[in-house]
């Protein structure tokens, strides 16, 4: 059995908190026993059953507990002065690695159905039977636009006589964002990259996934980094359009890359809105800045752009968000339909005419 590893941001805050408190302690004890278990009997059989899905398993856990210690970056530098406490940590933590383990039956409930496989180690896993609920709604509000409805606002827990006040809501808001965020070129790479193994109704999903440099927030400009690349061919390139998207694919029901790329992003801002009107208690993320670069075969940019989107809204309860970027995005910049880019043999790579919106 392979030991467990606890790097990220939100693990070494539980371990420095299990410094100074016998409830850490035992917070870092169940957690790890849970991760220890998860990494060696179910991660692999998450990855197995959906070869064709991009990752999740552990390294897509890991990009997400990533994601989400970068968006509390702030809180966990002093635990002491924020808002978070160690039972926030572990269940945050909790949530993570359990969301998407219902993977192993399969995809369209697997939310719920990792809620229902993490009850057979309730007495294990979680110091609690509340708390198994409260990692529950957390689980189940990372999905649908009514996801986030789920959990309570706030809830008060008695853990060995210590009294603690958290914010489910707020928390399955970061695990909710996070997750979109990790959606990057680490998710086909190493040995999930099996190109023979992928139908072609889900090859967008990791050619999409394969164009995302980096995705990183950066708190100090209340923003989301995003850096995409993507070579001419594949930009250009039709794919039958995910049912998500249905209404943007053409007669043929398909839709290029660099489409469904502006369809991500406006998916992106959206769950931006939805999500950070309840994380805002932690951090504060108002717009994403967009670089988006077009390459010829001879890795010469033909096109660039570098746009900031704005997720309009983000105090408004209630209704999941309405933002349109892809339609506004097409009309700036028609230019970028695929019937609009020149073909590859008429690229000019002396005069790339690079277009640049935004700030």
């Amino acid at each position: 059995m392979s030991k467990v590893t606890l790097e990220t941001g939100l693990e070494q805050a539980l371990i420095s908190a299990a410094n100074n408190s016998e409830n850490a302690t035992q917070f870092l004890d169940q957690y790890k026993q849970t991760k220890r278990h998860l990494e060696n009997e179910m991660y692999p059989w998450v990855q197995s059953n959906c070869s064709w899905y991009t990752d999740h398993g552990r390294q897509h856990i890991t990009a997400v507990m990533n994601q989400a210690s970068r968006l509390l970056e702030n809180e966990l530098r002093d635990l002491d002065e924020g808002d978070l406490n160690e039972l926030d940590l572990f269940i945050l933590l909790t949530g993570i690695l359990w969301h998407d383990v219902g993977m192993i039956v399969n995809r369209s409930k697997h939310e719920r159905i990792s809620t229902e496989v993490a009850s057979r180690f309730r007495d294990i896993a979680f110091p609690s039977t509340s708390i198994k609920a409260t990692v529950d709604d957390i689980i189940k509000g990372h999905r649908h636009q009514a996801g986030l409805d789920i959990p309570k606002k706030s809830a008060t827990f008695n853990v060995g006589g210590e009294i603690y006040k958290i914010y489910p809501k707020s928390l399955a808001g970061i695990l909710r964002f996070a997750d979109e965020i990790s959606e990057t070129q680490e998710r086909v790479s190493g040995d999930t990259w099996v190109r023979e193994t992928v139908p072609e109704e889900s090859e967008i999903f990791w050619r999409y996934a394969e164009t995302i440099q980096g995705c990183h927030p950066h708190l100090n400009a209340k923003a989301i980094n995003l850096n995409i690349e993507v070579g001419f061919e594949k930009a250009t390139k039709m794919y039958p359009c995910p049912g998500s998207f249905e209404e943007r694919g053409n007669d043929d029901d398909e839709i290029s890359l660099i489409e469904y790329i502006i369809c991500r992003l406006e998916k992106l801002v959206n769950e931006l809105s939805y999500c950070e009107r309840y994380f805002n208690r932690y951090a504060e993320v108002r717009e994403a800045n967009v670089e988006i670069t077009i390459r010829d075969s001879s890795n010469i940019i033909v096109k660039e752009i570098n746009e900031t989107l704005a997720a309009a809204g983000l105090t408004t309860k209630g209704n999941y968000p309405n933002i349109n970027i892809y339609d506004e995005f097409f009309e700036e910049y028609s230019e970028w339909k695929p019937h609009q880019l020149p073909d590859s043999d008429e690229i000019d790579t002396a005069e790339s005419g690079l277009p640049h919106g935004g700030k």
